[in-house]
């Protein structure tokens, strides 16, 4: 008996260690509003190998009590109620979802985009390699949360989610702040001709190296917010690599299908 309570107590220090360790990557342009964003890293969670250990999403095969716990410590870790954390199943398109009150908490929206204005609902999409973006209007407290691979940056997810909010709550340009999370780069995004050519890529989005052909999606989307008028000032950039930085994040081009997913995160608290 006292080697079963004393594995229970070990196993509980290990959940209030984790929870008040894990990384979260915050950028600049939202620490002075009330709002809850960030990118998750793989640190901190209960997952096993392969998805060691902070693995935030239920469709890579890991067991779900521990994706569960995982999301758990997030909302732990950032002081969400776990009744609201809502995400979506991402298909690599570009489909948009609003989310409110009535349909907070749900997590099978099949959309690369949610939105919502509605206070603490814990908006969150998965990513390993894909660019994960926050858009948000510090005017009128609107947020969204995209999933921009090749796909549904070929598609303009991006434009689609800032003209959404241009259309549909008249926001201001000088007012959507846009952060631009951790992907892989172009050092590590070898691409086909083909996909290369068909982006038609302007200066910097991608470049040919030894007949091999790379694109930089993380560039492409912030071009994509100032061709619309985002200022420059109101968009920022995590200059990480997912690939080059496995140890940090998940990347499914270094691991493939056992490659679980990090989050990016918004929640409105004000």
């Amino acid at each position: 008996m006292r080697l079963r309570i004393r594995c229970i107590l070990k196993w509980q220090k290990k959940y209030l260690m984790k929870s008040e360790n894990i990384d979260i990557l915050e950028w600049n342009i939202f620490r002075d509003i009330e709002v809850k964003t960030g990118i998750t890293t793989r640190r901190g969670g209960f997952s096993n190998p392969p998805f060691d250990s902070l693995n935030l999403a239920k469709h890579t095969g890991d067991n779900i009590e521990y994706v569960d716990k995982n999301r758990e410590i997030l909302c732990n870790k950032i002081g969400s109620e776990k009744s609201s954390y809502t995400s979506g199943i991402q298909v690599h398109g570009d489909n948009i979802h609003l989310v409110d009150s009535s349909n907070k908490g749900l997590n099978n929206f099949e959309c690369d985009a949610l939105i919502t204005r509605d206070k603490n609902i814990l908006l969150n999409i998965f990513v390993a390699d894909c660019v994960p973006i926050v858009v948000y209007d510090k005017a009128k407290s609107i947020g969204a949360v995209c999933h921009c691979g090749w796909k549904g940056s070929k598609k303009k997810l991006l434009k689609k989610v800032i003209y959404f909010l241009i259309d549909n709550y008249n926001s201001y340009r000088s007012d959507i702040l846009i952060g631009i999370g951790p992907s892989i780069g172009p050092c590590c995004y070898n691409v086909s001709k083909d996909l290369f050519e068909s982006f038609k890529t302007k200066k910097m989005e991608g470049f040919v190296k030894k007949n091999s052909y790379y694109l930089d999606l993380k560039l492409i989307n912030k071009n994509q917010a100032l061709s619309v008028g985002i200022p420059d000032d109101n968009i920022e950039i995590m200059d990480y690599c997912t690939s080059c930085n496995n140890n940090l994040f998940y990347s499914f081009r270094k691991e493939g299908e056992s490659s679980g997913r990090f989050s990016c995160f918004l929640e409105i608290t004000s």
